[in-house]
Formats: structure tokens, sequence, C-alpha cells
């Protein structure tokens, strides 16, 4: 194919950048299949909307990484048309680029783990020991993606510096005053024009520049994500500001400062485990998962062999996206919504959390986890919320040596578990321990010689799920040996869930469904299933009520077993909307109103929108308990005083 000189540097400016509109919408094509189970499938009727949105999203995207090169390509100087400022507008203009399809093309298959856009707060992940053995491995796991991002690099500097070249035989305006004159005409308007589009085309003063919750002012919030584009979501969260949002101006409505009633199973004196299952979501489990049919095989035979002898409550949900957010939401009743609570910097403040309480009423807490000490701020956080002892990976390896890491994350959990049982013997009673276990977390590694012991199930996850929940077996087995063992109180969850095998279970709230589990060996808390609407906030009051605790506490959740006028509820994020779910209907906000009303448990891909009819009298409480939360995070404020 013969080299296209085009005639004037803005015609030629206008091409390139045409080309990234055509390259960016062949990775949200790229995104939409891969993805099509979790985002749903197009309709007609909502193609003209979801085309809109993505040419404002890709426009805000393509002027922020392109706003260098549009003012060097027209900056109203002659050296312009020299090769070598050419060939240096070409690397600019390939590098960067290059750069952000490369995000574009990460989040197609990261969003499945997530749930939404890569954000700033996905780069404190740099800063974990074991990113750049994760990164390879994604590579090598998603080679075909690698080949794309070539291949569209590849298109990106041949159309546009070898096939699209300058051509300048004799300028239009023969007068260089005049010349330079129009150019700086056109430069400046080019500027404007790009930072207009990056406000998404608003340029009135009453509107602020669009972020990732205006997807769903747009389109549906099932296709907020589709819509949306990285690196504009990179950027436009990069600093981990808080980004609050303006449903509600009535502060009164709800504040989080309350207390609890005396609960009837009374755990005074009793030992606390707290065990976190990496994404053990709902979804995955046969007693909790209506996906299963009887005769399917189960992927978590001990769990559901356990559940029969506690209390489990069925309509349990996590509060937060990440396992960075489980211990905020558990410890101190603080979820996390559109941005990691931990990645801002209003985290950094002064708790009274549940570790801190029971340590005031004589209790040891401690904190177990395979990995490094810095993983995931668990630490850091932790000795913020109360916990003083605190055992990982580097406490294993000394102790152990270095066989037993699989090679990306930490300890293996069937190694891990029994030393942390162990280390819970030279506990002092009554203690609050958590233990946080890792295996079942992408990229899903089975230790060697376990790989034929368990099914492979649907999807990659559920092998480490049975692997998973047979060292948990192993760690009840290991305790029912101990003397602390009948005095103890266990509690069993997942962080979150993570992903599933059917379309149901993608959809929220169930993709957002946990178990939350209530054990006492010596029977004080009776087998029984509860439907209540319930979350990891929860646990906080929860427990303080059975401790009789009888002191004001800062925290969002209620107490599982309180008896309310007002119906139950949770709140969690997901893409880009804030969902409140409550018994039987999904709420979806964005930052602005409700945008959605769905009855989910009848319409559970979430096809019948009701908003338009729909009425509750509790809709500006909910927005008033959202707005509250950005209001406390923006005071620092989380405790009573």
């Amino acid at each position: 194919m013969k080299n296209m000189k085009i005639g004037g540097h803005f015609r030629l400016m206008l091409l390139r950048i045409t080309l990234l509109y055509l390259l960016m919408a062949m990775s949200r094509l790229f995104f939409y299949i891969y993805n099509i189970d979790v985002i749903d499938s197009l309709t007609l009727s909502s193609l003209p909307s979801i085309i809109k949105a993505s040419f404002i999203f890709d426009t805000a995207s393509i002027f922020y990484v392109n706003i260098l090169f549009i003012l060097l390509s027209l900056i109203p100087f002659n050296f312009r048309e020299k090769g070598w400022w050419q060939a240096i507008l070409g690397v600019i203009f390939t590098l960067t680029n290059s750069a952000a399809l490369f995000v574009s093309i990460s989040d197609i298959f990261y969003f499945r783990y997530k749930l939404s856009r890569i954000a700033g707060d996905d780069l404190r992940y740099f800063s974990e020991d074991n990113f750049w053995s994760l990164f390879w491995s994604s590579i090598g796991q998603y080679w075909f993606g690698i080949l794309f991002f070539v291949l569209l690099v590849v298109v990106l500097y041949y159309v546009g510096f070898v096939l699209l070249k300058l051509k300048i035989k004799r300028h239009f305006i023969s007068n260089k005053p005049v010349r330079y004159a129009f150019q700086t005409i056109i430069l400046v308007f080019s500027m404007l024009f790009a930072i207009v589009g990056i406000r998404g085309f608003s340029i009135s003063a009453a509107t602020f520049p669009i972020t990732m919750s205006d997807a769903t002012s747009y389109v549906e919030p099932k296709y907020a994500s589709l819509v949306l584009s990285n690196p504009f979501c990179l950027i436009r969260t990069f600093n981990h500001s808080l980004v609050s949002p303006q449903l509600s101006k009535d502060t009164d409505l709800y504040q989080p400062v309350q207390s609890v009633d005396s609960c009837q199973y009374n755990i005074e004196n009793m030992n606390i485990v707290l065990v976190v299952l990496e994404s053990f979501g709902s979804a995955h489990i046969k007693s909790l998962s209506d996906s299963f049919k009887a005769d399917d095989i189960t992927y978590t035979p001990f769990l559901d062999s356990l559940f029969q002898h506690g209390l489990l409550m069925t309509s349990a949900y996590q509060s937060g996206g990440r396992s960075i957010d489980a211990m905020p939401a558990m410890w101190a009743s603080i979820p996390s919504y559109k941005q990691n609570f931990l990645s801002l910097p209003q985290s950094a403040a002064e708790y009274k959390a549940l570790p801190d309480i029971l340590s005031d009423m004589g209790y040891t807490t401690s904190f177990m986890h395979g990995a490094t000490e810095s993983s995931m701020s668990f630490k850091s956080f932790g000795q913020m919320a109360g916990i003083n002892n605190f055992t990982a990976l580097e406490d294993y390896e000394s102790e152990v040596g270095r066989d037993d890491f699989d090679g990306k994350w930490g300890v293996f959990d069937h190694k891990f578990l029994p030393f942390a049982l162990s280390k819970i013997d030279e506990l002092k009673s009554p203690f609050f321990n958590t233990i946080f276990t890792l295996s079942s977390h992408h990229p899903y590694t089975i230790p060697k010689g376990y790989e034929d012991k368990y099914p492979t199930g649907k999807i990659d996850i559920h092998k480490t799920i049975a692997y998973s929940d047979d060292a948990l077996r192993a760690f009840f087995n290991g305790a029912k040996s101990k003397p602390w063992y009948n005095n103890t109180l266990f509690i069993v969850t997942a962080d979150h869930g993570s992903g599933a095998d059917n379309a149901k279970w993608l959809k929220p709230p169930y993709n957002y469904r946990v178990p939350i589990f209530m054990y006492t060996p010596s029977g004080i808390i009776p087998a029984q299933k509860i439907d209540k609407v319930v979350s990891h906030i929860d646990l906080m009051p929860t427990l303080l009520s059975m401790m009789n605790y009888k002191d004001k506490f800062f925290g969002y959740g209620t107490n599982y077993f309180e008896v309310s006028e007002k119906e139950p509820f949770v709140v969690n994020s997901f893409m880009g909307t804030y969902n409140v779910v409550t018994k039987d209907i999904l709420y979806q906000f964005n930052d602005k109103d409700l945008v959605g009303v769905y009855d989910y448990i009848n319409d559970y891909l979430l096809k019948n929108n009701l908003v338009s009819s729909h009425k509750s009298s509790d809709i500006e409480f909910y927005k008033a308990y959202i707005q509250s939360y950005y209001t406390m995070v923006g005071k620092r404020k989380y405790t009573v005083n």
C-alpha cells in the first residue's frame, strides 16, 4: 500500500485521532465479546445510547493521552514540517497510545475479577511484593490478549506514521504573519476542543467534568462498564481523592453512631475465630446457590456439612469489591463503595474498631495470613484497628522454610492453616483471631501432588475452592483437639465473590453474595438458617451485642438479630452504581439520583427496570445513608467522639 501523503497539519492530525477512535472501538468490541456473560446482551434500542456514551468516554481518553501530541502537531512554526520533528511526533504518538491501549486490553481480562474498570486505586498493587510474578503469569495465561495488543500497536504505528505522511507543497496562506495568526487560532481551537472533550462536551460553569459514575446518565447501569473507557477511568481516579456523590442534603436522616441491645446469644469471655475465605462467593457453594442441581458435585463438601450445625445467613453480602475492603468492613463496620476505603488518604485516622474494643475487654487480638506482612494493607490497618499480633509469610518461612510458597501469593492453605492453628495455641484466652486464606485466588494454583484430588469444575476457581475447603476441614479437625475449642465462636465468611458459571450469579446482587456463618461447638448458637439481608459491616455490631457491649460506637452496620421497623438493606457498588439491596428489590443510584429498580428475585437478569413506576418511602433514607458515608469519610470521623 502506498503512503498517503496528506496536505495540512490539522487534517493529518484529525486522521491520526480518527485512527485512535477506531482502535478504541476494536478494544471495546473485544471487551464486550469476552465479558458478554457479565455485561448482558445488547438490544437494538440500547445501541444509540451505547454508541453515544462510548464516543464521549473515548473522546475523554483520547484527548487526555494526546493533549501533548496535538499541541506539538499544531504548534505554529515551520520546523514542524521537518523530518526529525515528525519522527519525534511518531515516537510520542506511538508510545503514549500504546500505553493507553495496553491498559484498555488489560481491562478486558481484569474486569471479570474486579467487575469494574481499572481505576487509580488499582495502582496500589504495583507495590505488592508479588506484583511482577502475577503480571508475568497473566501474560502467559492471556497470551491472545497480548497478540491483540501487538496487532493494535502495529496498526497504530503503521497507519499513523508510515501510511499517513505529511505533504506540504505550498502554504495555503503565503503571508507569514497572517499564516502564523491563522495557525495559532487553529491550535487554540483544537486545545479548547480537547478540553471540552475531556470534560464530556460540557462547558457550563454549573457542570463538572464527567466522572465514571456519569456513564449511568447515558445508559442503563448494566452497560456502564461497557461504555466507560480507559485510560479515562485510570486518569480520573489517579490521585485516590474522595469523589462524593450528590444524593442527599439531609445529613441528619442517618447517623452512624449507634448502640446495640443485648442479644439472645451471650458469648462473653468466649474466644472468637473469624475465618475469611478468599473468593468463596456463594455462587461456588452448593448449599447456598440455586444454580446447583441435586445430583451436581459440590466443591465445598466440608462447608456444606458444617453449615448444618450452626447459624447460616443465606442472604449475606460482601461490603466491598476486593480483599482489601474486607477487614475495614468486618473490624470497623466501614464499607467500600466505588473506591477502596484503604486507598483513600482519609483512611489514615483514629478508629475505635472491634479489635480495639475487645482488647479493652481483656481479649488478645491477632491476624494470620499466609502472604507478606505488607499485603493488602492488612497489617497497617490492623494496627489502627487494634490488632496486636500478626502472623504472615515471613513468620512461616522463618520457622518452616520456603518450600510451601505457592509462587504468587504466599503459603498454600493446607500448610498455613495448621501453622495458624499452632499459633492460636500461643494466644492468651480469651482471644479474637482472624485467619485469612489465600489459595483460592487467581491464578488458582494447586500444590504439586494435589492436582488430581479435586474436581475440575466448570470454571478455573472451582478446583481451588475444593482444595481450600479440604484445607479448612483439616483445620477444624485439628481444632477439635484443642482445649480452647469448645469455648470458641467460629465465624466463617468470604472476602468477596469471584465469578460464577451461570448468568444469574454474575448479576447484582447475587454476584456479591457470600456465606456468613456462626458456629459454637458447645451449642450456644443452635443450627438455623436466617434469610435476613445482611453484610460484612453488620459483623461488628452483632458481636458487640453478643458481648453485651453497652457503649455507643461508630459503624454503618446493624446487629444481625436486631428487630427494626425499617426493612433490612445492604449497600454495595457495582459498575459505577450504588446498589441498595432489600429482601426482594434492588435499587441502583448514580451520583445524583435513582436510576434503576429491579425485582431481582423474579427478574434476576435485570431486564425490566421499574424505576418509572416503583415508589418507596425509603428511597430518601437510602440516599442519606450513602451520603453520610462520604460525609464521615471526608471528615475522617470513625469514632463516637
